[in-house]
């Protein structure tokens, strides 16, 4: 896929949306498993699928219902991806991370990557937020490997601080004072669909890893590439493999489903986010 082609279908898929609301949408939040009832703070929301949105990717996965929202919260104009594609379902980089490409071109600001993930350090509590802080893309591959956008950024990006250090602490402080568990983490990103081994994690863990998990940080290097502020945050599902029990899928969504406080800390963190004149 050319640059061009790139370019007709984020532009495509972009016009086609932007007749459903008033006016720009500042921050976008994609979703991971378990999160999906976040939509749910939206006041006013306007539903679509992806299968409605040209060029849109699918996804298959239990937990990622496929759909966008958009509505307000707090003052601020929120686009939401119920569900993300994955590099293990069959797609490539640039499908994977098209939807950001998108979400840039409806006015996002600021970029909210939300994930269950996994626990390397062992003094990580089930449930707890954890803020990334900075990540390892172990699978090596880059989404901004092929032609290259030029309208969004520049061919080598700095990667010194993908995910916003602003952003974080004022995420950590509302945590604080709301008396919810958090912390800030090194996550590493596999492929999958398979977990990890037991000496794969023992290997993240000597390479620095706090938690480990199969996305965020593609969507995380577009993003950053396009200029956006980026605040990652995980929830702690499971601990990874030989430091716990066996790992499926189902559970893990559940557990993030059965988290508490994250609609409060997501609203007070919004409005923080106006409040500091973060937003323009």
């Amino acid at each position: 896929m050319d640059e061009q082609e790139l370019y007709r279908r984020i532009d495509e898929a972009a016009a086609s949306l932007k007749g459903l609301t008033d006016g720009p949408s500042q921050v976008g939040i994609v979703l991971g498993s378990g999160f999906a009832k976040l939509t749910e703070l939206l006041e006013d929301p306007v539903t679509i699928s992806y299968s409605k949105i040209p060029h849109f990717p699918k996804t298959s996965v239990y937990g990622h219902d496929g759909e966008l929202v958009f509505g307000t919260v707090e003052g601020c104009s929120l686009v939401m991806m119920k569900g993300r594609p994955h590099y293990y379902e069959g797609l490539d980089f640039l499908e994977v991370t098209l939807p950001i490409r998108i979400l840039k071109e409806l006015g996002v600001q600021v970029t909210v990557l939300t994930n269950a993930a996994g626990a390397i350090r062992t003094d990580y509590e089930l449930g707890q937020f954890v803020f990334i802080r900075d990540h390892i893309n172990f699978f090596g591959e880059s989404p901004l490997r092929g032609p290259h956008l030029s309208r969004y950024g520049e061919r080598f990006p700095d990667q010194n601080e993908v995910y916003n250090r602003r952003l974080r602490k004022l995420a950590l402080d509302v945590c604080q004072d709301m008396g919810l568990p958090s912390a800030e983490g090194i996550y590493a990103f596999m492929s999958g669909p398979n977990y990890e081994t037991p000496a794969e994690i023992e290997m993240l863990k000597r390479f620095g890893a706090d938690l480990v998990g199969m996305s965020t940080v593609p969507e995380a290097i577009v993003a950053h590439h396009e200029g956006c502020l980026i605040l990652g945050i995980s929830c702690i599902a499971n601990y990874a493999a030989g430091l716990g029990s066996f790992l499926k899928h189902e559970d893990l969504v559940s557990k993030v489903q059965e988290l508490r406080g994250v609609d409060k800390f997501l609203k007070q963190w919004l409005k923080e986010l106006r409040e500091n004149q973060i937003l323009r």
